[in-house]
């Protein structure tokens, strides 16, 4: 990255030349090595890069929520294989991705991947109760990271002190509770499982 970075640093660009094109290619190789740098703990990056690397026989839909996954994805992911992903904009951004997924699910009649942060989760969670009715699998890859942690890397970080906790709304919940209450299976995955 750090290689990709001083290398755009040090193009020369006019726009009189081909600037379109050699803005394209910088961005593409910064792409092509931010997406393939491997991170040694779990992040919400390195979910999504294993989520869209690894190809399954049987390829699913991807519903990627907002606020921070579907940014995650649009500029550190290259996904390598050919994949459907629908996300959809709520009136806060968050509001309403578990009801959309399942329902695109149904609509589809097509295994659903679902990757959506915890606050987006809590906020829309008695949506959860039509997964019942559901004909096809559901995967739900829920970023737990204990609040909104999009406002990190939006300019309004820097007035994070005097926004806590009424915008990034911390919390140190479990989902489990909440899965179990609509009987669905759970698992945790930390840093150790991964070794």
């Amino acid at each position: 990255i750090q290689q990709s970075i001083l290398q755009l640093s040090q193009t020369t660009i006019s726009i009189t030349t081909d600037f379109k094109k050699q803005l394209l290619h910088c961005y593409h190789e910064l792409h092509t090595d931010m997406s393939t740098t491997q991170l040694a703990k779990i992040s919400e990056i390195t979910i999504l890069q294993a989520l869209f690397k690894h190809p399954s026989k049987k390829q699913p839909l991807f519903f990627v929520a907002n606020s921070l996954p579907i940014r995650i994805l649009n500029h550190f992911i290259t996904p390598t294989t050919h994949s459907i992903i629908y996300s959809n904009r709520g009136v806060s951004g968050i509001d309403g991705n578990l009801a959309t997924a399942i329902g695109l699910a149904q609509a589809t009649n097509t295994e659903l991947v679902l990757i959506i942060g915890d606050i987006s989760f809590l906020y829309d969670s008695t949506s959860l109760m039509m997964i019942q009715h559901l004909t096809v699998p559901i995967k739900i890859c829920l970023l737990n990271n204990h609040g909104g942690q999009i406002f990190n890397t939006l300019p309004a970080k820097q007035y994070l002190s005097s926004l806590d906790p009424f915008f990034t709304t911390p919390h140190q919940l479990s989902m489990e509770h909440i899965c179990k209450q609509f009987k669905l299976d759970y698992k945790l995955i930390r840093d150790s499982d991964t070794h």
